[in-house]
């Protein structure tokens, strides 16, 4: 079975741009527990010598554009990719 190019790509894109947005918002209500949880799955040692993370509304939507480009053409890419395999 094909992939539906455009429609993979905009699913993906849609599930990945609501994972960063609930990041960001998980980030802003909770800055310290963030920053510890990016220490752990990072395995930084001394957490405590980076700054606080500051989210900014405006830094959320440049990284939501982000997001949302670079997902949807990696999702894209896949799906051809992965059309071309079943050929």
């Amino acid at each position: 079975m094909l992939l539906n190019k455009k429609k993979f790509a905009s699913q993906i894109t849609l599930l990945i741009s609501s994972a960063y947005l609930v990041c960001a918002l998980f980030t802003a209500i909770w800055p310290i527990a963030a920053t510890k949880l990016v220490g752990w799955m990072m395995h930084i040692l001394n957490v405590e010598q980076f700054a606080y993370i500051g989210i900014t509304f405006g830094g959320t939507i440049i990284g939501l554009i982000q997001v949302v480009i670079y997902s949807y053409i990696f999702s894209w890419l896949f799906a051809t990719v992965f059309n071309r395999s079943l050929k």
